[in-house]
């Protein structure tokens, strides 16, 4: 049977082609993403530092005509996570881009609403 690639897995792994940040992936899940701002990391790293990441992803708008900023979560055959923050531009000339990784523990996906499941 014909098994569908997921979209953003691809465009995880079409990032890591030209950065080689992921090592032996286990599990990947999308969490979501919001509009780019020059600060977007920044909120990002601090909204998961105060336990505030669901509230950061519901109250920011995710717009695809507009550049976005967008939240992977990967965990690695050693059980280690990392939060992938990508850069996700409107413009079909530009590719998406690594913005940063942020390690962080199993609370962060355990505190979180909404998430999805892209690997495996």
């Amino acid at each position: 049977m014909f098994r569908q690639k997921n979209p953003f897995y691809e465009k995880l792994k079409a990032i890591n082609r030209r950065k080689s940040f992921l090592n032996k992936v286990e599990r990947a899940f999308y969490l979501g993403g919001f509009k780019y701002t020059s600060n977007g990391y920044e909120i990002v790293k601090n909204a998961i530092y105060q336990g505030k990441l669901n509230s950061i992803l519901s109250e920011q708008n995710y717009d695809v005509r507009e550049d976005n900023i967008e939240l992977y979560l990967i965990e690695n055959d050693l059980k280690l996570l990392n939060l992938i923050v990508i850069f996700d531009p409107y413009g079909l000339y530009f590719g998406e881009d690594l913005i940063g990784i942020i390690p962080c523990d199993i609370t962060v996906l355990n505190k979180l609403n909404k998430i999805e499941q892209i690997f495996p």
